[in-house]
Order: C-alpha cells, then structure tokens, then sequence
C-alpha cells in the first residue's frame, strides 16, 4: 500500500445480518454522475450543492466503468473503518480491477487491519466529528468553535475540495461520513455515495441546534448530505429525515472467527469496545463475578484474574 504525502483540504434488506460480501453492489446507488470515462471538470462550490445534471438516464448500465474509487473514511474513532471496510471489501471482490484511494487521519496499518485490498493512502481529516472529552463525552466548547471555523471558510474549503477529487478523477467518490468529501465531488462534477449509522448534520441540530449562530451552518451541512447520490443508512442508524435520498439497508459487518479463549463452560465473555477513542473505564472498581470474563484493550494494563486483552488471541 502506498502512503502519499498530506494533501491541502481544498439493498434495501430486512432487519439482521446483510450478507454484504456476497451480495453488496455500488450500482443501484449511484442515481447521477456519467461513468463513461470522461473526467470530471474541476470546479467551484455552487451556492446550492447539488449532483451535476443531466446525468441520470445512463449511469446505472455504465457501472461497468467504474475504476477509481476515492473513499473518505473518517477517523472519528473506528466505527466508521468498521463499517466501510466491509463495502469496500465486497466490492473489491466484484470488481478485481477496482483502484482505491482513501483518505482519512486512520493510520495506514489500522487501514490494513481492516481493508483486504491495496490502496493509497492520503493521511488527512476531511471532518472532525465533535471533539470529545473522552469517548463518552462531547466537548461542546471546541466543537462550536471548530464548526463555526469551518464554516466562516465553507466555499473556499469546498472548491479546494473539488479540486483534489477533479485532479484524482475518481469515477465515484464514497464518503463514511465527511459532508466537506461530498459538498467536493458535486462540485467538481463526480457521483458520490455516502454510507453510515449517523451523520454530523442531524448530530450538530441536536447539540447546537437552538444556537442562534448554528441555522446557516447547519443549512450547509445538509444541503452537502443531499448532494449525494444516496445516502446508505446503516442498520441500527439515526432516522437521517431531513437528508435526501437514504437508502435503508442492514447490518454492515465483517464475518468474524472462532477464537478459543480457554475459559470455563459457563462462562461469557463480554468485550468493552469504545469505538477506538482512548477512554478507561474504573474496571478495577467493577464487582468480581465468576461466570464473566471482561475482555479489555491492552493498553488499559488491568490486572484482574478476570480479564483477557483483545490484542492476546489476536
């Protein structure tokens, strides 16, 4: 995999498990954008995002075409590589000659971990999410300060955008879940898809949606939400009813394998998973019972006889 220097930011299926690897395909999303070959334009953010019209009698039999996929994975924790490497996985398996870009601030070895394919990697934050205290608590001083910075740049942050995806040429742009990747690819005239359980335009509303400085923001981040082609909301996931375009699907989920942990008949083991954003929970306090075995990150260093590290059976 190759690793490029930092760039200037410039089915519908039933409730349980979807059996992505098998079964999964870009081509009923992608309602607009021409994957016939020809490059997009580089362009500049319009006052109202929106796909590039006139495409969207012939995109779907041209899905064939598809080549490059630029990918831009927030590294807002890991959920949401969790749930991007799994699509990008299925549809790497379909389509043995895909191209793949990512960008996202995941380290490129956590990027491998999880995506089976090779890539390139551009090691840059498109979003930031919220900034948190820890990983169960938002830090709504910072991240007003952060959303109101962005967006004082909007524009020129979304035609530097368009500009990085109109010089990759990607064929479809896929985002989990940056709105700034596909505010980018409508202006710059590329088809892009979005998948997630959640989006920052709803999350925003409900943390900072009676501040009187918040409606025009807010405004922006849907208007780059509804600018995709669909929007694949994962199952569980927010209702997302103010965005365009959602497209209900189920669980999204990597197959997972049998693991010997060597305990006793009768006993669970229960896995403490944060969403990779560093948070230690007080363990040590918690009350010894003998039929559970806590199963926690290495880097928390208990010591309990009823504890496992995630990283000891690999």
């Amino acid at each position: 995999n190759t690793v490029l220097p930092e760039l200037p930011l410039g089915k519908r299926e039933g409730s349980g498990f979807f059996p992505i690897a098998d079964r999964f395909t870009l081509a009923p999303f992608v309602a607009s954008g021409d994957l016939d070959g020809r490059r997009p334009r580089r362009g500049s953010a319009p006052a109202e995002i929106r796909p590039s019209p006139g495409r969207n009698s012939r995109n779907l039999s041209r899905i064939a075409a598809l080549m490059h996929l630029f990918a831009d994975i927030s590294g807002h924790g890991l959920g949401h590589l969790a749930i991007s490497a799994p699509i990008l996985n299925a549809l790497a398996r379909k389509r043995t000659d895909l191209r793949l870009t990512i960008r996202s601030a995941i380290p490129t070895e956590r990027l491998r971990q999880r995506i089976g394919i090779e890539f390139t990697h551009w090691q840059q934050a498109s979003d930031f999410g919220f900034r948190m205290l820890d990983a169960l608590s938002v830090d709504r001083i910072a991240s007003a300060a952060e959303y109101r910075e962005v967006h004082a740049d909007w524009d020129r942050r979304v035609a530097r955008d368009a500009a990085t995806i109109s010089d990759l040429a990607p064929d479809l742009v896929f985002a989990n879940v940056s709105y700034l990747a596909l505010a980018g690819a409508a202006a710059a005239g590329v088809p892009a898809v979005a998948a997630c359980s959640l989006n920052w335009a709803d999350l925003f509303a409900h943390f900072f949606g009676a501040e009187a400085w918040a409606a025009p923001i807010h405004a922006e981040m849907l208007a780059a939400y509804r600018s995709a082609s669909a929007f694949l909301r994962i199952t569980p996931g927010m209702p997302m009813a103010k965005l365009a375009r959602v497209v209900p699907i189920g669980v999204v989920a990597s197959p997972g394998r049998p693991c010997d942990l060597g305990l006793p008949t009768g006993t669970r083991a229960v896995l403490l998973a944060l969403g990779g954003i560093s948070h230690r929970l007080p363990v040590e306090d918690w009350p010894t019972r003998p039929d559970i075995c806590w199963i926690l990150p290495e880097e928390w260093r208990c010591r309990r006889a009823d504890t496992r590290s995630v990283e000891s059976f690999g």
